[in-house]
């Protein structure tokens, strides 16, 4: 809120900024107000009032381009910027559909059941008009099922009208018919006027759904996103989805939703410039030019950006062009952070914004998705440097390389000169920080690899004495390790930043009284006289690093700044402080580099000298700004890791990838405030009725998927018959011929690509020997659930798109027998393959009565939500095609992925969010409960920060959210061979699962997820809670019962953890406003 008033501010530190410009200063640590001066100045007030007011919608500004005066399009071509006059354009052309700035809101809606079952039978007997060859028996799918409630004492209320108010959670068990009740509600709302929002897990779902309700007469939007490689991806997916229907490979095949996806900018066909200047995704949506009438100072011709009159018209626009006039919006919710196309509003908006203001009903499916997506949203991983497409290979590929080139012209203006300046020294200090980070010992490399790296963890975790008070914040002012740590850091960034922005330049002298300065002498029981004279050597030495021209040179002024520091430093040996004082040199100096140049550049391209560069993939600013900060903070630093050798050899010489993260806020706010976002005239809250859906929503362990509303609704089938088999699971590990040992086959924890694929090798090798007749997966397939002599299908879940299609190869070339029995999910057909044996993931369905199949390999996750192969006629219609799951592998995220950490963090955000503080009346009181609640988040997550996500390293507080967030879509693609209450049988194949068992050991809740899972889900059931009971028993029931009698794993009582927790405070240094 506060930078958003753009009113310069400084901080407390008086080595950081220069005195004169601002207007009021921020004490870091207290982070009160005080004005510079005595009288307030018209800025300053302007701002106070801006903070004090409600937001309110700001007009974009744009206009149409007159089609009376010549119109024209900038186009950088042949290393230059040039102008093409656009000819041919009708002076004639229909204006585009505008939102409605507001409209009057649908208060309480209420569907009775009946009504929708009327809806069901239209449905029906529109089916039966269109002759519909695959007819929809809607009425028949909707009377199977039956929507309840779950009541505080435990029992389930059948109800017959569905309310939406506020925000309901409903909970929609497998098979339990929630497609069918979202299709015949959205054309209940839709054929009353109601306007209504959904967001589904992916565009491929929007799409079924769009094509659906099209047939039965509604006329729904699709909301997308407009990025080039947003409308690449879903391109893309369309075509392939076509591409593998039939053997023609899509030709002359459509669908009715193609033509939202489809088409090019007409203008640059208009002009004469050559073809090369343009590519695909060329647009001038908002950039058409046109001749201002009073010219610039110098005399020259100034022009001003338009919008394009052809916009109405554009085949490209189609789909943002229909949203006006559509009664329900399809999307995903990253596409409602979407602008909303100047054309069709006034105002400078994004769509949450919008929907938030106009809508009556905001639809959240698979809403525990959502949230996930929400989350990771929330956070920047820019690849820095190392990687294809990384900031460091942008910036010379369209910088640097075009400077070299010749292309030099745009030096005469000065900022363009200085930026191409920051540009060179940024590549300078990537070079410093991969150098000092090679020259760490292997043991610290280790260490360090993966870890969020900033100057306040090097210095308070490697460097500085050791905190003595561990997590009681009230003794910290008592420790004096403590204090020194804080006073360390105080030091450094003062010094630093003035050394970074000054480079030499005559700087005062951190005034002698300031209060700060005192309490750093104190901490180090030094003079204040003798703190401040080093603290300016060592600026002094740090300026001496950032200005020298030789290696040599710079590793002097490192050993100075060790030498100059070591007063102050951790009393160890003094090798390590010689490797870690230059890595924090780097750390510090890279992060204050990027983060300038980025601004820059910024500016730059905003008036049209350099190419816009995508630096991060986080949300927009006016959904962090709409949302609560996350209370990690504005947390930001440096992760750095080594590549591994492909044929697994332990070469020393290794290359260094490095990402810059930043975590920016808890947008999953949106889906709980939605409701409350706007407020009428009378001060109350008037937003849209959110209604929330899943099947594995609530799970109170897991931080990522459980949706933090009770639920309100309970849909489920009632009438499916008993199962003839029960579900069945076993821990089935398979010897490792080739061992010594005898161990059996491991994926999980394998440290090569290439030992983990040769342990899948190895696996599929020992299912599939035998053939389609003898294997050990024809006999398991036979043997289980087979009615009407028809038989269920076999699947191996994988953990990668690329494993799947390995497999898929391997199996080709060495089981012949196999070879056309066998399918894989693919993210994209390999060219060599055509279609045969390969579907991408939007394809699945259609496999449900293909008997040309056994097995299918996918990687989990990869059957998306509501994705159901199941046969579609026959004795067997509506059952489970896939009956036999052989899991071989565990999964694991990657020990660099952030969405543990993520999730705990947001949803530690939203529960302090939630919080009823009503008594409190002190914004002090209310700022040390909030930090309370920061510091316990800190001291939760503190393992996270300080080391790579693995399994075997977490405690108890953390391997439980670990294994719950892992266990939503392990239970989600189980669920997929459960449908319409069919049994399933699964195989654990990978070791991993449960390590200590593969060795006849007995495993516990620590050494085994499945041992874990089982704990929680069992937990749940036996809750003291009776509603919390009757939930855990209706979703986890199916699931929990096999788990309780698997079959391979040997246990013991629950584990005992003597973790010792780890110290984590908050400090202001944990912010992204801060330097560090």
């Amino acid at each position: 809120m506060l930078l958003a008033t753009r009113v310069p501010f400084k901080t407390g530190s008086p080595g950081a900024y220069h005195e004169s410009g601002f207007l009021f200063r921020i004490n870091e640590r207290t982070l009160t107000f005080e004005p510079v001066f005595d009288l307030l100045s018209d800025r300053l007030k302007a701002a106070l009032e801006e903070l004090q007011s409600a937001p309110v919608r700001r007009p974009h500004g744009l206009t149409l381009a007159s089609p009376e005066k010549p119109m024209f399009i900038s186009v950088r071509y042949d290393d230059e910027h040039r102008r093409y006059a656009v000819k041919g354009i009708p002076f004639r052309l229909p204006t585009a559909a505008q939102h409605s700035p507001s409209r009057t809101r649908v208060k309480e809606v209420q569907i009775p059941w009946n009504a929708l079952l009327e809806e069901a039978q239209d449905m029906d007997r529109i089916d039966t008009a269109m002759a519909a060859e695959r007819p929809g028996n809607w009425e028949q799918r909707l009377r199977a099922t039956t929507l309840t409630a779950p009541h505080k004492d435990g029992s389930l209320g059948k109800q017959e009208v569905l309310t939406l108010e506020g925000v309901k959670h409903l909970i929609g068990l497998p098979g339990a018919g929630k497609t069918t009740l979202l299709v015949c509600l959205l054309r209940h709302l839709a054929r009353r006027a109601i306007k209504a929002a959904v967001f589904f897990p992916s565009i491929e779902v929007c799409r079924q759904y769009l094509e659906d309700l099209h047939r039965y007469g509604v006329k729904p939007g699709l909301l997308v996103g407009q990025s080039p490689e947003t409308r690449r991806t879903h391109a893309i997916k369309l075509a392939e989805a076509l591409a593998t229907e039939d053997d023609l490979r899509g030709f002359a095949r459509s669908t009715a939703a193609a033509n939202l996806f489809e088409g090019t900018c007409a203008l640059p066909a208009l002009t004469d410039a050559p073809e090369q200047a343009f590519t695909i995704e060329s647009r001038f949506c908002r950039s058409v030019q046109q001749k201002v009438d009073q010219g610039g100072r110098d005399g020259e011709d100034r022009y001003r950006s338009h919008l394009c009159p052809a916009w109405s018209v554009c085949s490209a626009n189609r789909a943002a062009r229909e949203l006006p006039d559509a009664t329900v919006w399809l999307g995903h919710i990253r596409s409602a952070d979407t602008q909303v196309p100047s054309h069709t509003t006034h105002d400078d908006e994004r769509y949450f914004e919008m929907i938030a203001r106009n809508f009556d009903v905001v639809i959240f499916d698979e809403a525990d998705k959502a949230q996930q997506d929400l989350d990771m949203s929330g956070i920047s991983q820019l690849r820095l440097s190392g990687y294809q497409a990384s900031f460091h290979q942008q910036i010379q590929q369209h910088f640097l390389q075009m400077l070299a080139s010749g292309a030099n012209a745009r030096l005469r203006n000065l900022d363009y000169a200085e930026f191409m300046v920051e540009c060179v020294e940024f590549e300078k200090l990537n070079i410093a920080l991969v150098t000092a980070i090679h020259r760490l010992s292997d043991e610290l490399r280790r260490d360090f690899e993966g870890l969020l790296l900033t100057p306040l963890r090097l210095i308070g975790d490697w460097l500085s004495p050791r905190k003595l008070s561990g997590l009681n914040r009230a003794l910290e002012y008592l420790d004096a390790n403590a204090r020194a740590k804080d006073a360390l850091s105080y030091v450094w960034e003062s010094a630093a930043v003035s050394a970074f922005q000054s480079r030499g330049s005559t700087q005062p002298s951190p005034a002698a009284t300031n209060e700060e300065w005192r309490r750093a002498a104190d901490a180090f029981q030094r003079p204040l006289a003798d703190v401040v004279k080093d603290a300016d050597e060592l600026k002094r030495c740090l300026t001496e690093w950032l200005n020298v021209t030789s290696m040599r040179a710079r590793l002097e002024s490192e050993e100075r700044v060790v030498r100059l520091l070591a007063p102050y430093l951790r009393g160890s040996d003094n090798a390590d402080a010689q490797m870690l004082v230059p890595l924090l040199m780097a750390v510090t100096f890279t992060v204050l580099s990027y983060r300038r140049l980025a601004f820059r550049l910024q500016m730059l391209a905003q008036d049209g000298l350099a190419p816009a560069i995508r630096v991060d993939e986080r949300c927009s600013d006016n959904l962090l700004l709409a949302t609560p900060e996350n209370l990690l903070g504005s947390l930001s630093g440096v992760r750095f890791f080594t590549t591994k050798r492909s044929d697994g050899s332990e070469d020393r010489l290794q290359d260094i990838q490095l990402q810059y993260v930043v975590f920016s806020g808890a947008p999953r706010a949106l889906m709980y405030h939605l409701h409350e976002w706007v407020l009428d005239k009378d001060g109350r809250c008037d937003g849209p009725a959110v209604l929330l859906t899943s099947a594995t929503s609530y799970l109170p362990s897991s931080p990522a998927y459980h949706i933090d509303v009770p639920p309100t609704y309970l849909l489920h089938r009632p009438e499916v018959s008993e199962p003839a088999a029960k579900s069945a699971y076993a821990f089935r590990p398979i010897e490792d011929r080739d061992s010594i040992q005898r161990q059996h086959l491991r994926f999980s924890g394998e440290r090569s690509e290439r030992a983990r694929m040769h342990s899948l090798q190895k696996m599929v090798t020992a299912l599939l020997d035998g053939g389609p007749i003898d294997s050990l997966v024809a006999r398991d397939c036979r043997s289980f659930d087979v009615r009407s002599g028809i038989g269920r299908k076999a699947a191996f879940i994988v953990n990668s798109y690329e494993q799947s299609e390995r497999l898929k190869q391997f199996i080709d070339q060495r089981f012949g027998a196999w070879r056309d029995r066998v399918i894989a999910v693919v993210q994209d057909i390999p060219l060599h393959a055509g279609s045969h044996g390969y579907v991408t993931p939007g394809r699945v369905e259609a496999l449900g009565d293909d008997a040309s199949w056994d097995i299918l390999i996918f990687p989990m996750g990869a059957l998306g939500r509501g994705t159901n192969v199941v046969f579609s006629e026959g004795p067997r219609r509506r059952d489970a095609t896939l009956g036999t799951l052989y899991f071989l592998t565990r999964p694991h995220p990657s020990p660099d992925d952030l969405s543990l950490l993520v999730s705990i963090g947001a949803r530690a955000t939203q529960d302090f969010n939630s919080r009823r503080l009503d008594e409190i009346t002190q914004l002090a009181e209310l700022g040390k409960v909030r930090s309370a609640a920061r510091s316990a988040l800190y001291g939760r997550v503190g393992r996270l920060l300080r080391h790579p996500l693995f399994a075997r390293s977490l405690d108890e507080k953390l391997f439980e959210p670990f294994t719950a967030n892992i266990a939503v879509p392990l239970l989600q693609t189980i669920g997929r061979a459960m449908r319409n209450g069919c049994p399933v049988q699964c195989f654990f194949i990978d070791r991993a699962w449960a390590e200590r068992s593969s060795r006849n050991e007995e495993d516990d809740s620590k050494s085994s997820i499945l041992v874990q899972l089982r704990e929680i889900l069992n937990r749940g059931v036996h809750s003291t809670d009776p509603r919390e009971a009757l939930l855990y028993r209706e979703l986890y029931m199916p699931f929990l019962e096999p788990l309780m009698q698997i079959d391979g794993i040997r246990t013991k009582g629950p584990g005992q953890h003597n973790d010792i927790p780890e110290s984590w405070g908050e400090n202001p240094f944990w912010d992204e406003e801060s330097p560090f």
